[in-house]
């Protein structure tokens, strides 16, 4: 059974639908200053951006996995699984190393593809030589030579400054705009801080909660905003 509100109900409905969305606003916004601003949502997959992917993603090379794309174009998108730490020593792999780096630098598995092939992330204020720069003090390094001259020339071998990748992810055209429309991936700009934090097992947990929390926030104060 319906009733009718006087002015002064409405009036008083109306400030509480009011204070509400306001508020939904405001957390949304706090939530983003918890990000730091270093992990904006994006719309758009690109170079250096993080594909973190969604809970229900069950596939066993990217579920609860966070995707750092070094690469994205016409011709496809490829990418470095950041949070997934193995227990092979990169000096096992690479055997050039073992007077350079500690035996107790684990290689990072970067993606089912050319799992035999090492790529490399470096953090550095300064640029580094015959690389790519990905983000802000993140380079991508494909050259053992390259490596070999920056921890010959004083580079730390510490994992959290430089990381190892066995493979990497590589989508076809299409394909990753595809998977995102479907669900599977949340987008958001990459920083050094994360891609090199050393809390690895709770690089996707965090990310995850904030950006389903944002989205669902924005999404609300969005529809709130609408009525």
């Amino acid at each position: 059974m319906s009733r009718r509100l006087n002015s002064r109900q409405k009036a008083l409905y109306a400030a509480g639908a009011l204070t509400l969305t306001v508020g939904s606003l405001i957390y949304s916004a706090s939530i983003a200053a918890d990000l730091n601003l270093t992990q904006r949502i994006v719309r758009e997959p690109a170079r250096g951006v993080f594909l973190v992917a969604d809970a229900k993603l069950r596939d066993a090379n990217f579920s609860h996995s966070v995707v750092l794309l070094t690469d994205h174009g016409a011709s496809g998108s490829v990418g470095l699984i950041i949070n997934k730490r193995t227990s092979v020593a990169i000096t096992s792999m690479v055997p050039r190393l073992r007077t350079l780096e500690s035996p107790e630098t684990n290689i990072f598995f970067g993606g089912p593809v050319s799992l035999q092939s090492v790529r490399i992330l470096v953090s550095s204020s300064n640029d580094v030589e015959s690389s790519e720069r990905i983000v802000p003090e993140v380079y991508f390094v494909n050259s053992i030579e390259v490596l070999l001259a920056l921890l010959k020339n004083g580079g730390s071998t510490s994992e959290h400054s430089i990381k190892y990748f066995a493979g990497y992810a590589a989508w076809s055209p299409g394909q990753l705009e595809s998977e995102i429309a479907g669900g599977d991936w949340h987008l958001a700009s990459a920083s050094e801080t994360t891609v090199f934090s050393k809390d690895v097992d709770g690089i996707w947990p965090k990310l995850i909660e904030q950006l389903e929390g944002t989205w669902v926030l924005l999404d609300n104060a969005s529809s709130n905003g609408g009525n």
